[in-house]
């Protein structure tokens, strides 16, 4: 097994239900994608993050969240905010490991912070 991360090519990025994302990285197993995630500045859903159901439980999500945001610290924001269906298990565990601070609850949502200074 070889794992690797690239910035990825136009023609995966085109076929996403996300659009007009500045940073995007493919994070692959020799010739197959594991996940991937995405970057844009918008105020609806910036960040994306996604794993194949059958790689999903080792790490990949945690790896691929660390990255995108060594790449963001470079970027002017103060912190990150996340926003979130809180029956999203797998992303509310990967902001709990990164020490992600609760802000709120309303409804189905739960929102949480995280410092631009955290370390990874």
């Amino acid at each position: 097994m070889m794992l690797y991360i690239q910035e990825c090519l136009a023609d995966l990025k085109n076929n996403l239900p996300i659009k007009d994302f500045e940073i995007f990285y493919e994070l692959k197993d020799d010739n197959k994608t594991i996940g991937f995630s995405a970057f844009r500045k918008s105020n609806e859903n910036p960040i994306y993050i996604f794993v194949k159901k059958e790689f999903r439980g080792n790490g990949y999500g945690k790896f691929l969240f660390s990255q995108m945001f060594e790449k963001l610290k470079d970027l002017d924001f103060n912190e990150f905010i996340f926003t979130f269906d809180k029956n999203n298990i797998p992303i509310l565990r990967i902001l709990e490991y990164f020490s992600a601070v609760h802000v709120n609850t309303k409804k189905n949502n739960c929102t949480y912070m995280i410092p631009k200074d955290f370390v990874i």
